[in-house]
């Protein structure tokens, strides 16, 4: 577990970059080698992370008549198993467009790309780099297809979305992303944020409201909705045992809509974004997958959460900066730490601690022989 602490802290201190006076050459050097070391350390995983005995399972029998799953999928598994047959060369693949496509998205958008690539990890960690594959193409896609949705090229938006659907289908939801160039208020924007807080306390109406939903919607996103709604592994709320880091999130989200005023359209969209994952988080207090779609949206949110350096009391008191600077990383990195040292928490589902296959931690060139363990679902 020490290796993920590490791993954390690293990304973590390298977050001060974004605020020092260093040279630009030392900067862009620091980002290159964080850029390398990430495609080594989530590309070349072995046994490691969840969802890879399904992957391996599918590339060792994949061929033009599988319909397990999406066809885009389906043909990389297909192209790489005819170069080297080997399911890692369709994993490191995987790894190299969606890193590049987020390390790209972060350079062009935020002028935090440090503290963006750090909470990035905070966030998403667990499922999109050491997880779900086919979830981290489709949100590739999304990432280079944003410049169709900021200069509002709508049929080049779409065709974006076209493209990530062929890897999962709920990429589909990226298309309400034109819902973002909607101009909102400070006001709406808080209005929204209270009215996701009351509806955590309702989970039980959620979920009744989502069946009642899932009735409506047609074709394989219908079916995939009724069979999480149906499973016992995905129909559980999302966990509030940490309720007290989930309403701290709110907080700062209000602290944020309260002092920080956008002054540009990527500003405006990206805080859009902000507002609509934050409702989504909320939601999913009563079924937890609901939060798999914001990942759409999610790194458009990370963006938006490193307005709050941008709030004029905090940045003109280089002193208070700092603290608060100091907080916010203690505050996104507390959990991470959390998880990778909580051994003694048993999964209901498994038996076993809920970080057992993430440690140790082993990749393609370095693991005992005869390396194996279960994967969370077996």
């Amino acid at each position: 577990m020490m290796v993920y602490i590490g791993f954390f802290m690293l990304f973590a201190f390298t977050s001060f970059f974004d605020f020092s006076k260093d040279s630009l050459p030392l900067k862009r050097m620091i980002w290159a080698v964080l850029t390398v070391f990430l495609l080594y350390f989530v590309g070349f995983r072995y046994y490691t992370g969840s969802d890879w005995s399904a992957y391996i399972g599918y590339f060792s029998n994949v061929s033009w008549s599988s319909s397990r799953f999406d066809v885009g999928y389906k043909l990389l598994n297909i192209l790489c198993k005819s170069i080297y047959d080997s399911y890692y060369v369709v994993q490191f693949l995987a790894t190299l467009l969606f890193v590049l496509s987020i390390i790209s998205f972060f350079s062009t958008y935020s002028e935090y790309k440090f503290i963006c690539l750090f909470l990035a990890l905070s966030f998403y960690f667990t499922e999109l780099f050491m997880a779900q594959v086919r979830q981290s193409l489709a949100v590739s896609v999304i990432l280079y297809g944003t410049r169709y949705l900021m200069q509002k090229k709508w049929i080049k938006w779409i065709l974006a979305v076209a493209v990530a659907s062929l890897f999962h289908v709920t990429a589909a939801v990226a298309l309400f992303a034109v819902l973002l160039h909607f101009k909102q208020t400070g006001r709406s924007r808080l209005t929204v944020c209270l009215l996701g807080l009351l509806v955590t306390m309702f989970p039980s109406a959620i979920n009744a409201a989502l069946w009642k939903v899932s009735t409506f919607i047609p074709g394989k996103i219908g079916e995939l909705l009724i069979s999480y709604l149906n499973s016992p592994t995905f129909s559980h709320g999302k966990d509030l045992s940490s309720g007290l880091y989930f309403y701290a999130q709110h907080f700062l989200y209000i602290l944020i809509l309260l002092f920080f005023k956008p002054q540009t359209k990527t500003e405006d969209i990206m805080l859009n974004a902000l507002c609509l994952v934050m409702l989504i988080t909320d939601f999913s207090v009563a079924f937890f997958v609901l939060e798999r779609l914001s990942y759409y949206f999610g790194f458009y949110t990370i963006v938006g959460w490193t307005y709050f350096f941008k709030i004029k009391w905090i940045k003109a008191n280089k002193s208070l900066y700092f603290i608060f600077l100091m907080m916010f990383i203690i505050f996104f990195l507390s959990p991470s730490i959390k998880k990778w040292t909580a051994t003694e928490t048993i999964s209901e589902l498994t038996g076993r601690p809920s970080n057992y296959q993430y440690v140790p931690y082993w990749n393609v060139f370095n693991h005992p022989d005869g390396a194996f363990r279960f994967d969370w679902c077996e």
